[in-house]
C-alpha cells in the first residue's frame, strides 16, 4: 500500500459525499469520501492528512494527450522497475515521496518504460483512502 502525506486544500460537500483536494509536493490530489452522518467530518482545510493508495490501483501514462476522465495525474519519474515474467513493479519518484505502481510486464515494455522517464500516474479520487 503506497502512503503519500499531504495537506487538505479543498473540501467540497454533497450530501454525504465530499470531495477533498490535497497538497502533495505541489500537486494536486482529490480523494471521494463517504461521511459518516451520525459523526461530524473530522476533516478541515490545512489539517495534514496520509493517503493510501493500492498498487494495482496506479496507472501509468507516458506522453499523454487527450482527454479522460481520471481526475488524478500525478507527474513522476521513473525511479526503479521491477520486471516479472507478468507483472511488474514501477516505483515513481514524486519529488521525494515514492509511489509502487503494479503494471503488466506487456505493457511495460509496450511503453518502454526506463529508469529517468517523465511518466503521468493516474489514480480514480475513488480509489484513495483516507488516514486521518
Amino acid at each position: 500500500m503506497n502512503v503519500l502525506k499531504g495537506t487538505i486544500i479543498q473540501i467540497e460537500n454533497s450530501g454525504n459525499i465530499s470531495m477533498i483536494g490535497c497538497n502533495i509536493q505541489d500537486q494536486l490530489l482529490k480523494a471521494v469520501i463517504i461521511n459518516d452522518t451520525t459523526s461530524e467530518n473530522p476533516l478541515n482545510i490545512q489539517s495534514e492528512i496520509e493517503l493510501l493508495i493500492n498498487e494495482s490501483e496506479i496507472a501509468i501514462a507516458k506522453n499523454i494527450s487527450g482527454s479522460h476522465s481520471i481526475t488524478n495525474q500525478l507527474h513522476c519519474t521513473v525511479k526503479d522497475i521491477t520486471k516479472g515474467d507478468v507483472f511488474s513493479r514501477i516505483c515513481l519518484d514524486l519529488d521525494g515521496q515514492y509511489l509502487n505502481s503494479l503494471i503488466t510486464t506487456e505493457s511495460c515494455e509496450k511503453m518502454n518504460l526506463n529508469q529517468g522517464n517523465e511518466v503521468v500516474a493516474l489514480v480514480k479520487a475513488n480509489e484513495i483512502f483516507l488516514k486521518i
